[in-house]
């Protein structure tokens, strides 16, 4: 039984890995496991395959296709076949064979014989010439019933021999890592100091905060003493999950990576929409390794993503206190606005009715409100209590959940502290 898995992400992008799973009925000694190649490289038109050279690089275990020169298909580049050590098993303990001068046999004794024979070839031309064929095994074992021999082998390509080469020790670099790769720095802390119309972002390190700057990386081949290289600011109108804009993007000086614009620890955006809600991220990103090209990672842009909403604060008491929008319009699409003035509430992003939102600005720190019908009916109290906002938002229904009508209404706020109570109307549109 074998899996095929693909690595699509650059530099993992030009080998296939092929998992193999090996489960013994009876008992079996001196078993050997080998992996048969038989390949032309040609192009489409070309019907020279034969001209491929076959061999075995030692110290990667690999066998190798290649294409010798002439014959109007020296494009193609390079081909190889590498077979790892199974579980559970040193790969200094087992015997590893290579054979590039018989083909494929229909007879077990003879497959035997050429895989357990050890390193075999006479010539680079393979199997009398015919074809890039030959095999590369490992062995012998002795195994029970049930036993599991599990193992992979890797089909790596390659431009030509340099990128080959790059190619084949990146894929033994995974293997040998267990499939670890390098990671991004840890996730940024950062802290939003709200003002009118304007927003200040602070990602300064802290004395018991995480420090991204001097995060370690085990799994980098490069051994780079700092991995860090600097720090993203992205934000979003819309939601936590995006999409983002990024604002600014700050990286170590002097060393030709990036933009060397120097590390930044502060950013204001400003001609923000007050009561508006805003979305922002800080990340942290890393060098590219630079021994297997491994790119630069980022640590998640929504991982850390935290809601900001400009605006004034509390007003001392009431006296200022709007709403907005007034007229409320039933016929506009406050959702679609950029950023939305409404926002869905469910899960999916479909906007409801009661996602409808109306909001009371200028609230002093401690208040209530209470909204009529004309004819002095209540239908709804809020109360407010938060010294940093000074609005409400109310959805357009009663108390008991009914979705208000159209028409004007009126409303009291009243200054828990002092007494004091503010009147207005306001107009909803359907």
């Amino acid at each position: 039984m074998f899996n095929i898995g693909c690595l699509v992400c650059h530099p993992f992008d030009d080998f296939i890995l092929f998992e193999y799973y090996a489960i013994p009925k009876y008992e079996i000694e001196d078993a050997y496991f080998f992996y048969y190649a038989g390949v032309q490289l040609q192009t489409g038109t070309s019907t020279n395959g034969f001209d491929n050279l076959v061999y075995y690089d030692e110290d990667r275990r690999m066998l190798v296709v290649d294409d010798q020169p002439g014959g109007g298909d020296d494009e193609i580049g390079l081909i190889g076949y590498i077979i790892f050590s199974p579980d559970g098993y040193d790969s200094e303990e087992l015997d590893w064979t290579f054979n590039n001068d018989v083909a494929m046999s229909h007879h077990d004794a003879d497959q035997y014989d050429i895989t357990s024979a050890g390193i075999s070839q006479p010539s680079m031309d393979g199997c009398n010439g015919a074809r890039g064929c030959g095999r590369v095994a490992f062995g012998p074992l002795d195994l029970s019933p049930g036993d599991t021999v599990h193992y992979f082998v890797a089909e790596v390509f390659g431009e030509d021999i340099d990128d080959f080469e790059e190619n084949a020790d990146r894929v033994i670099a995974l293997l040998n890592n267990d499939f670890n790769t390098p990671g991004p720095p840890p996730q940024p802390e950062f802290r939003v100091e709200i003002d009118n119309h304007t927003a200040i972002i602070d990602w300064s390190i802290t004395p018991t905060g995480t420090n991204p700057e001097t995060y370690q990386d085990q799994y980098r081949m490069d051994n780079e003493p700092q991995p860090f290289e600097g720090y993203r600011l992205y934000k979003s109108n819309y939601n936590k999950d995006g999409p983002y804009t990024m604002l600014a993007e700050y990286d170590i000086a002097g060393n030709g990576l990036f933009q060397d614009a120097g590390l930044e620890y502060q950013y204001t955006d400003v001609g923000l929409l007050n009561n508006f809600e805003y979305f922002y991220s800080v990340t942290g990103f890393s060098k590219e390794d630079a021994v297997v090209g491994f790119l630069s990672q980022e640590s998640s842009v929504s991982g850390n993503a935290q809601v900001v909403i400009p605006g004034t604060g509390t007003p001392e008491t009431v006296g200022q206190v709007a709403v907005v929008p007034n007229p409320y319009r039933g016929d506009i699409y406050y959702h679609t606005f950029n950023p939305p003035w409404e926002r869905p509430s469910y899960y999916g992003g479909v906007w409801v009715e009661q996602d409808r939102r109306i909001q009371f600005i200028n609230l002093p720190e401690n208040c209530t409100m209470k909204i009529y019908t004309v004819s002095g009916d209540e239908i709804k109290e809020i109360k407010h209590n938060d010294a940093t906002r000074g609005f409400e938002d109310w959805n357009l229904t009663s108390s008991v959940g009914q979705t208000v009508a159209a028409g004007i209404y009126l409303f009291t706020v009243e200054d828990n502290n002092n007494g004091e109570i503010q009147t207005g109307k306001f107009i909803i549109i359907k």
